[in-house]
């Protein structure tokens, strides 16, 4: 996340990449927004 290994746990905020790897694929993803509550 934002270029930074981190474990599972972190909390993620609204502006964020998140770097991910499937299958030899490098995917950036950005958080744009969180819901008002978890469900």
């Amino acid at each position: 996340m934002n270029d930074v290994a981190v474990k599972p746990s972190r909390d993620v905020y609204p502006g964020d990449l998140i770097t991910l790897r499937k299958d030899q694929i490098e995917y950036i993803v950005e958080v744009i927004d969180l819901p008002a509550n978890r469900r």
